[in-house]
């Protein structure tokens, strides 16, 4: 996922909203993990990239291995995030019938907002 951060014209990239995924528990997995309960809790400006590799518990130096920089780490995290959202969401409507699919909707996603207190903080703080 690609957000631009300046200017007027903010573009979202859809290719790389579904996380890329290596090995169950890989680094990369960990540290967008980590990121978004980091995010969550400090906000944007107020977090270092050493918060993120200590909560992740990976060295400094694999954070680049995956990432370009804080602000490619804050987006791919924040996509991470809302598709890990979207897809229990999917995963439950799927199961209903055509009426009750759009109750199952609303129902779903503010359980998941409820269960995921650090999707809701994300959404709130700044980026």
């Amino acid at each position: 996922m690609r957000l631009e951060m300046g200017g007027s014209s903010n573009r979202l990239n859809q290719e790389n909203a579904k996380p890329r995924r290596g090995r169950p528990g890989s680094g990369r997995e960990r540290l967008l993990e980590a990121a978004v309960k980091t995010f969550a809790r400090n906000g944007y400006r107020k977090t270092t990239l050493d918060e993120i590799a200590s909560e992740a518990r990976i060295a400094n130096g694999t954070f680049y291995n995956h990432f370009r920089d804080k602000e490619d780490l804050y987006l791919q995290a924040c996509a991470y995030a809302m598709f890990k959202w979207q897809e229990q969401i999917n995963k439950e409507v799927s199961k209903k019938n055509a009426p009750e699919k759009f109750y199952a909707l609303g129902r779903e996603a503010f359980a998941y907002l409820l269960e995921h207190p650090e999707l809701r903080m994300l959404m709130q703080h700044d980026p």
